[in-house]
């Protein structure tokens, strides 16, 4: 790559013109391969995956890689762990500090994003600290912090990473919570951030030592100048959530993720008295005070009159009144809903939800972990907001045979992409047809109006080789990920897999916990020509013969999970 075409990317890293005109240089120079992808990965990031065109780019995005992406990663093997590609180039690195990359090698690459993730024994911070310096680098994860390194260390991480124009930071399980507000009054970060992620310290209370919480007040005041957009404080055992919500930055900020903290009973009160300036879109606070009773009055604050995204997982052992989100500005321009593990809601509520007037254009809802059954997915397949849903979680709930059929009726989800169904087998439903088995993988796959589906997950059911063949034959859809993890597949499942050029569309496989595939059963799969190097495979606990698991490591390198 000609460096001052690579130089112009990484100084302005979210511009599409540096990398467009990278493209027609490309094609000026014999290399049109690279050229399309640029344009295709482009264009991709600016459309919804809703749109029309959408499949057919990310169809050709697939195709490139699978051919090209060795090339365009360099000889040799490749030093992070994971990286991914974005707008043509690779984007997000995740490594081991105690192996990082060379710097000829990421000098090769625009990277904006580094997960810094220890795999063992801890180096020397010294180590890794180059990496901050990276020209373009814009986020750092550095999860969990107090494995990695000091408060010193982690100080001298960002004065270097503040010279790039660093803007997003997390901080999973740093120790010493507290001194969050003093660690980075001292670094010229604080100016430039915009996104920060802190929390999970996941220590009983009675264990944790007294600067294990996030002291709000400190970080407000520290931050009081910056222009913050998103902060996630999740158990970080915070109490007192005042102070966030009339800081400085409130109103920049549109994020705010409190989940899994103490806060206190009349938390609803500190939000109705919130900044005038603060205009939430996004807010989670699953596990909190907040997913009980007091929702209601927690909709109707003047900050959230924006909020276009909603977490309430995790709901209080009070029951969640489902009904008032109907009654809330929220409802009418929802486009992300999640209640996991909310056992406390009612079909009662949920009916009211779904046979109310709904959001245009809700894209996200999740419901697993609930005790949702066919009536309330008939119900939510027969609500006229759930049509333009592109991601439905259901696992882990009484869906059976006859809730799968409501599913793949005519019209119900005619942009569904993304379906999750896991868990729903009969030893929560009570046995006899309440299952989802092959026959219920027939339902899906001849439903013309699921012909958008690109994801879907059977774990823990009761589809056997007979559904492999159904969903490598689908006459509507073709699957890019299928989660087959403890079900019944076979290693005639298997040999299904091996001979259907449809494999080869597949980036995410996962066939852990079958127990059936022991030995040599996965040996087709390793042998098949349609087997994508793109693809991410899950053959743990199955009992692969070690000649097999080498096998597949040939094909897919890093990408197997065994």
């Amino acid at each position: 790559m000609d460096d001052a075409f690579l130089r112009a990317i990484r100084a302005d890293p979210e511009a599409d013109l540096p990398r467009l005109v990278y493209a027609d240089w490309l094609d000026e120079h014999d290399d049109p391969a690279r050229a399309e992808f640029v344009r295709v990965q482009c264009e991709l990031a600016k459309l919804p995956d809703h749109d029309d065109g959408y499949a057919a780019l990310e169809d050709r995005e697939h195709e490139l890689l699978a051919e090209h992406e060795a090339k365009w990663l360099g000889d040799g093997p490749y030093p992070p762990d994971e990286w991914t590609f974005r707008r043509g180039f690779v984007d997000e690195v995740r490594l081991d500090p105690a192996d990082p990359p060379s710097s000829e090698w990421l000098t090769r690459q625009a990277v904006t994003s580094v997960t810094i993730a220890p795999r063992a024994a801890l180096p020397p911070a010294d180590a890794v600290l180059d990496l901050a310096g990276m020209e373009g680098l814009r986020e750092i994860d550095v999860t969990p912090a107090s494995r990695v390194w000091g408060m010193a260390d982690l100080r001298t991480l960002f004065h270097r990473w503040a010279r790039t124009g660093g803007k997003a930071l997390q901080l999973g399980g740093l120790d010493g919570l507290q001194g969050l507000g003093e660690l980075l009054r001292g670094t010229p970060v604080k100016k430039q951030l915009r996104r920060l992620h802190v929390g999970g310290i996941s220590v009983p209370q009675g264990d944790r030592a007294r600067h294990d919480y996030l002291d709000a007040s400190a970080l407000a005041n520290v931050l009081r100048t910056s222009r913050l957009e998103s902060l996630t404080a999740y158990d970080s055992w915070l109490t007192q959530i005042a102070p966030l919500l009339h800081a400085g930055f409130a109103g920049s900020l549109s994020s705010l993720d409190v989940s899994s903290n103490p806060l206190q009973a009349d938390a609803h009160r500190e939000f109705a008295r919130a900044s005038r300036d603060l205009k939430l879109k996004h807010l989670d606070v699953s596990g909190t005070v907040l997913c009980g009773p007091t929702l209601r009055n927690l909709l109707a604050a003047r900050c959230c009159e924006t909020l276009t995204e909603l977490a309430v997982n995790d709901g209080s052992p009070d029951r969640l009144d489902l009904g008032c989100l109907a009654d809330s500005p929220f409802w009418s321009q929802a486009e992300e809903l999640s209640f996991r593990r909310c056992d406390h809601v009612t079909s009662v509520t949920f009916e009211k939800l779904a046979k109310a007037g709904g959001p245009p254009a809700l894209r996200s809802l999740d419901l697993g972990d609930n005790s949702f059954g066919p009536d309330d997915v008939q119900w939510l397949a027969e609500a006229d907001w759930a049509r333009p849903i592109t991601w439905l979680n259901l696992a882990a709930n009484y869906a059976d045979f006859c809730a799968v059929r409501h599913l793949a009726q005519p019209g119900a989800f005619p942009n569904l992409r993304t379906l999750h169904l896991g868990h729903n087998n009969p030893e929560r439903t009570g046995g006899g047809n309440h299952e989802v088995d092959d026959d219920a993988v027939e339902a899906l796959v001849n439903s013309p109006t699921l012909a958008r589906l690109r994801l879907l997950t059977l774990t823990h059911n009761r589809v056997t080789d007979v559904g492999v063949e159904l969903l490598m034959n689908a006459p509507h859809f073709t699957l890019s990920g299928l989660g087959l993890s403890a079900t019944q597949v076979t290693a005639g499942g298997v040999r299904t897999l091996a001979k259907s050029p449809r494999l080869a569309r597949l980036n995410w496989l996962d066939l852990s916990d079958n127990a059936a595939l022991h030995s040599d059963a996965l040996l087709p799969l390793a042998e098949s020509p349609y087997l994508s190097p793109l693809c991410d495979l899950d053959i743990s606990r199955t009992g692969a013969s070690d000649a097999v698991r080498d096998l597949l490591r040939q094909r897919l390198g890093r990408r197997l999970l065994d």
